[in-house]
This record gives C-alpha cells, structure tokens and sequence, in this order.
C-alpha cells in the first residue's frame, strides 16, 4: 500500500476488516481530516517563528539520537 489513490469502494473494504476496538480512533482521523485547517493564534505564530530561528542556528535533535530504547 502507498501513495496511490485510493477509491471509496476500496477505503470501505479496509474499514470494514478492521477490528471494532479501533472503530473509534479511525472515525476520529476520518473527522480531524474533514475539518478546516486551523489558524494559528498569534502565539502560535511566534512559537513557529522562533522554532525555525533555533533551527537554522542548528538547535535541534535529530529523532534517531533522541529516541528512547528502553521501552
């Protein structure tokens, strides 16, 4: 499975194989994916600003070196 488009027939065949416990978290995607993208506050703004400066100066940690093995 990929990137290739998807037809509804084939998204009803997938929903319907997958086990009731996860019925609910993938009603929940399906709603999050319909809703309007959000704007972002103005301290929202701010954080996205600052975040990206930090990056460029190269304050960041690459995920493999701070994932966690112990679990």
């Amino acid at each position: 499975m990929g990137t290739e488009k998807a037809t509804r027939e084939e998204v009803h065949e997938l929903v319907d194989q997958l086990a009731d416990p996860l019925l609910a978290e993938v009603a929940n995607f399906i709603r999050v994916a319909l809703r309007e993208p959000d704007t972002l506050t103005e301290d929202e703004l701010r954080e996205v600003d600052l975040a990206q400066e930090e990056f460029a100066r190269g304050e960041f940690v690459r995920w493999p070196d701070n994932k966690r093995t112990d679990v």
